[in-house]
């Protein structure tokens, strides 16, 4: 089990940072939630949530999580037409943290 940091500022730590979508159908979105927990001693802020693609969006909570909350980013992909075969997908989580960037990974197959 990993050690989970608790410093005395706003840490976000997620339990998982990568998700595989296995075999993804064409035009058909498919989402991920990614939680995550405050294991600082101060609140957090997500500032931003930033993707790579225009075929991902993500929604998250705008609020602040105080010391030992939980909080979630949904991820939803929907793969577009010259997407298929292997995809890998990066998500950039940016907060208040002591960890002020964090990245999130998704993968999948796109079959036609």
């Amino acid at each position: 089990m990993p050690v989970i940091p608790t410093p005395n500022e706003p840490y976000i730590y997620f339990q998982s940072k990568e998700y595989n979508f296995g075999n993804i159908k064409m035009g058909k979105a498919i989402s991920q939630v990614y939680e995550f927990t405050n294991t600082g001693k101060k609140p957090l802020k997500i500032k931003a949530v930033q993707t790579g693609c225009d075929c991902t969006t993500v929604i998250w909570e705008k609020t602040v999580i105080e010391p030992e909350q939980k909080g979630k980013i949904t991820v939803v992909y929907l793969p577009k037409p010259n997407q298929t075969g292997e995809q890998k997908k990066v998500i950039l989580v940016i907060s208040n943290g002591v960890n002020k960037e964090e990245l999130l990974y998704f993968k999948g197959t796109v079959e036609p």
